[in-house]
């Protein structure tokens, strides 16, 4: 077990946490946090597992982020000391803690995770988080009178983490997600979004960086009901691709204006470019949908053979393709992580 830094250096890599991961990964309350990390140090903090793995989450993932910014494999061995203190409470977490604060625990490890070349562990981890929400119940609307108004923002925060990264490993992996938001669904905290969360483009303008996760992850979650779920009608794949891709370009619209087939001009916050790659990568997946008899064909047809949708689809998925390469070109090499 590694042993946790000095107060100095765990105040700092905190800092740089919630200076940098907040705006993309909004799971915590800052000040609630530190006041838990100064009572770690002052010795008054009680055990507790959900605890010990949130504080060593976030410690593995700021040193990770100094380690890429230094190039050092030093750095980059404590930043997995940290992460394994988090794994070895994670069975705790399971086993023995049914709160909000396990939730949040889970999805920050999983967090973790996401930056490295298996999304195993990932997935994993954020179905548990899911299927612990559900136990605690937050994927409801809460009728506890006892409940205060910014602990029922939180535990909507938390549930809607869960809902992204649940959502964007699914249509990675082409696996069904673990929770479907026809059968269990509360408001996303649209009205609540503080401005901790806001990110300034390199344009100038403020864009809120969770409101647009969410609202991608909605469409996300429609990208599995309409395309490839047993529910998914087999006659109207025409008309669920043509719905979701004026969805997709709803969502750009709003989110990301910028966003061309000539790609974006320069590298934005690393969590705007993480939402631009998962929206090409959606625009792939629906297009695909309408064309894949093209792609598993073992003899490509001309195209000038092909029905119209189906040449505007393969022309779609194409595109998105070359934008992903040109997005790939502005991510500093010091983004390790990232490009995973």
């Amino acid at each position: 077990m590694k042993a946790l830094p000095s107060w100095t250096e765990a105040f700092s890599l905190v800092s740089e946490f919630f200076t940098h991961e907040h705006q993309v990964f909004p799971c915590f309350n800052a000040p609630a946090f530190m006041c838990l990390l100064g009572q770690q140090y002052s010795g008054t903090c009680t055990e507790s597992p959900a605890w010990w793995v949130s504080l060593n989450s976030v410690l593995a993932i700021a040193q990770r982020r100094r380690a890429e910014a230094a190039q050092s494999a030093e750095a980059e061995d404590l930043a997995w000391a940290y992460a394994s203190n988090a794994l070895a409470g994670t069975w705790d977490v399971l086993m023995r803690s049914t709160q909000l604060s396990s939730v949040q625990a889970l999805l920050a490890i999983a967090w973790f995770f996401i930056g490295t070349p298996n999304p195993q562990p990932s997935f994993m981890l954020v179905g548990c988080a899911v299927r612990l929400a559900h136990s605690i119940g937050i994927h409801v609307e809460s009728q506890d009178p006892s409940v205060s108004s910014a602990e029922a923002n939180m535990r909507k925060k938390v549930f809607w983490i869960a809902i992204c990264l649940d959502r964007e490993l699914c249509l990675r992996t082409g696996r069904p997600p673990c929770n479907d938001l026809n059968a269990a669904y509360v408001d996303p905290p649209m009205g609540s979004l503080d401005e901790t969360e806001i990110i300034k483009t390199v344009e100038g303008h403020e864009l809120n960086l969770f409101k647009g996760q969410i609202q991608l992850a909605a469409i996300q979650s429609a990208i599995y009901q309409d395309l490839h779920s047993s529910k998914a009608p087999p006659n109207g794949i025409a008309d669920s691709v043509a719905d979701l891709l004026q969805k997709l370009e709803n969502w750009r619209t709003e989110f990301a204006p910028s966003l061309t087939h000539d790609s974006a001009a320069r590298c934005e916050h690393h969590g705007l470019m993480r939402l631009y790659f998962s929206y090409y990568n959606a625009v792939i997946v629906v297009s695909r949908a309408h064309s894949l008899t093209y792609w598993v064909s073992p003899n490509h047809p001309e195209m000038s053979a092909l029905p119209s949708k189906m040449r505007d689809s393969i022309e779609n998925c194409l595109n998105a393709s070359r934008c992903i390469i040109g997005l790939s070109k502005l991510i500093p090499v010091t983004w390790k992580s990232f490009h995973w």
